[in-house]
């Protein structure tokens, strides 16, 4: 028997990805047709380091991206009145990710157990964060689950078309500076050892020329050590970047970069603000709205003053007034609070707010995207450059030293 992978779509038009068991490939395609699927790839699984990454792809934490699908199936499905035990039972078919597939799975027995879903979403927090339960019980309580899927689906992809601005900001001076990097130890590696042949045994080099030569006999001698320590200094941070006295000492150094402060306040704003539009859209109170908010925000020194925000609102005092208190907010955004407790309409105003900061934050990196460009074509430029003008004018001195 040997073994396929196949992608198909069902009748609702849903990916269907997976593998089975059959002779031939003809059996297998009758399997699939038999299963009510229309086949649109299939081919032969084989072993090797091929199935090791198709094993780690399916078994991978879900992306975000997955979770967004997974959230508008289940608005969609609810929304046109199927029950969410048959909607679980719909969408838990073929997924691409083993590990979603299994939460979904767990989700579905523990409702025909009659366990509420947003009790069995707390048991994965890493994949369905405090907003996300929340907005959950809060359409079960109101029978408006489809409704609070899609509210929900929304937020899901603000998120990650956040995300993927902000990738965008770092991608291109991470690519240029690699590929800097890249140039200069190909120079130091393979160009500037064939220029010390002609350099060798001469006296009275030029400093620069010397320079230049210990930097190409370092890093040759060294390269693999340095890889090693790079490798190494990368394991080391990805154990350390979760630890308290790390992210404090992060938190705090990028509220104080110029030009990174703005942008970076920004998102943790947008963060809180988004979370609090679809909490009290949902007819969830303040206070309690205030606890979920402070969670989805990552920089401590921005989680402390809004930890303050949520016990003084407790307290019984004006939203309006302890967030003006904290500066979080330019004074137009702390009148637009004043405005929205007035009227009562905070859920509105926060979504204005929401709108106006993914406005202002996709201004800011994309400005800082523009800036970058230049800036690091002309750092790139100046390093190889360098290295091009020392080894010119190593060369040229040969005259001066009597070649």
């Amino acid at each position: 028997m040997n073994t396929y992978r196949y992608k198909a779509y069902d009748a609702m038009g849903s990916a269907n990805e997976g593998e089975l068991s059959a002779a031939t490939v003809t059996s297998a395609r009758t399997k699939i047709k038999a299963m009510g699927l229309t086949l649109v790839r299939i081919e032969k699984d084989t072993p090797g380091s091929g199935r090791l990454l198709q094993f780690i792809q399916f078994n991978r934490k879900p992306k975000l991206a997955e979770i967004e699908v997974l959230t508008s199936k289940l608005a969609l499905l609810l929304g046109n009145g199927v029950k969410i035990d048959r909607a679980m039972d719909i969408i838990k078919k073929g997924k691409s990710n083993n590990t979603l597939e299994k939460i979904i799975n767990n989700l579905y027995d523990e409702i025909r157990r009659g366990v509420h879903l947003s009790v069995a979403m707390e048991k994965y927090p890493d994949i369905f964060d405090p907003l996300y339960t929340s907005v959950i019980r809060i359409g079960e309580a109101t029978g408006h689950l489809g409704e609070a899927f899609g509210d929900m689906a929304a937020n899901l992809a603000f998120r990650r078309s956040i995300r993927q601005k902000t990738l965008e900001a770092l991608f291109y001076p991470g690519f240029i500076f690699v590929l800097c990097c890249l140039a200069v130890i190909f120079m130091f590696d393979f160009i500037v050892p064939k220029l010390s042949v002609v350099f060798a045994g001469m006296q009275n080099l030029p400093f620069y020329t010397q320079f230049m030569l210990s930097i190409s006999s370092f890093v040759r001698q060294y390269q693999l050590i340095l890889l090693g320590g790079g490798i190494l200094s990368g394991f080391i941070f990805t154990r350390i970047k979760k630890k308290k006295w790390f992210v404090r000492i992060y938190d705090a150094v990028m509220l104080k970069i110029p030009g990174v402060r703005k942008m970076y306040l920004t998102l943790e704003n947008l963060r809180f603000v988004s979370s609090l539009a679809i909490l009290l859209k949902n007819k969830v109170v303040i206070s309690d709205a205030l606890e979920y908010g402070v969670r989805v925000v990552e920089n401590s020194f921005v989680k402390n003053k809004l930890v303050n925000v949520k016990n003084e609102v407790r307290q019984g005092n004006k939203l309006s007034v302890v967030m003006a208190q904290t500066g979080l907010f330019s004074d137009a955004f702390d009148g637009l609070i004043e405005i929205g407790e007035q009227t009562g309409n905070l859920a509105g105003i926060f979504h204005e707010m929401e709108v106006r900061l993914k406005t202002e934050y996709e201004n800011s990196v994309s400005a800082m995207i523009k800036i970058i460009e230049p800036v690091m074509i002309v750092v790139m430029g100046s390093i190889v450059g360098s290295v091009v003008i020392v080894m010119l004018l190593s060369i040229v001195s040969l005259n001066e030293i009597g070649f």
